[in-house]
């Protein structure tokens, strides 16, 4: 019997596990193969360290974080960061999300929120929604990374998960992006992440939670 797939689409490794980490480990423990896509490698993300060894730093921390949240395999595109519409046009990323989807014939598709302040984040929103509005039937949702509220969409429905269960190894998932870590930004955007889960559950009724906007 053909498992329930759930694919995620994001631009950098830790994006998925911030802002849908504990409703993807929870997809993970009720069965759901989950597949998590990465538009880049991050390479640029620090700039005293060559590039390459960047890159091989992030693909073992984005697979070893895949690992403790359950998930069923990670995919780099590649892309260059702040070049997304640029390099996604000559390697023919819109095709190959296309593939993708007709392959797994997915239940749910989950990415970026178009009015997350990180250009690369709306890039990729971008990107793969000119890709799904070609699959109507296939529920599309964001998660956000950056920001605090999501207020631009209140009218859109909602999927609020209780990852009261699930929090810890989102954290410990985040945890192993090592390299990332040790940035101020990425610091406070730890604390940030379990501060906004704490609250989402207090506006649902449980101690943590997670919540994702339907688009469509």
């Amino acid at each position: 019997m053909k498992r329930d797939t759930i694919l995620v689409f994001c631009a950098h490794n830790d994006d998925g596990l911030i802002g849908a980490g504990g409703t993807l480990a929870k997809f993970a423990d009720q069965g759901k193969q989950v597949l998590t896509i990465i538009f880049s490698y991050g390479e640029f993300s620090n700039p005293q360290i060559k590039p390459e060894l960047v890159k091989e730093r992030r693909i073992r921390e984005a697979i070893e974080a895949d690992k403790i949240l359950g998930g069923a395999g990670i995919t780099f595109f590649g892309l260059r960061e702040g070049y997304f519409d640029e390099d996604a046009k000559y390697r023919n990323v819109s095709a190959r999300i296309d593939y993708v989807i007709k392959k797994y014939k997915p239940s749910k598709v989950l990415t970026h929120s178009i009015n997350d302040p990180h250009p690369d984040h709306r890039a990729c929103y971008r990107i793969v929604m000119g890709v799904m509005r070609r699959f109507p039937k296939t529920a599309v949702y964001s998660f956000d990374v950056w920001n605090l509220l999501n207020l631009r969409h209140r009218d859109l429905p909602m999927l609020v998960t209780d990852t009261s269960k699930t929090l810890r190894r989102k954290m410990d998932a985040f945890k192993t992006h090592r390299s990332q870590l040790r940035t101020p930004g990425v610091f406070l955007l730890y604390y940030k992440t379990w501060v906004k889960d704490w609250w989402n559950g207090i506006l649902n009724g449980c101690r943590f939670a997670e919540v994702l906007v339907k688009l469509q």
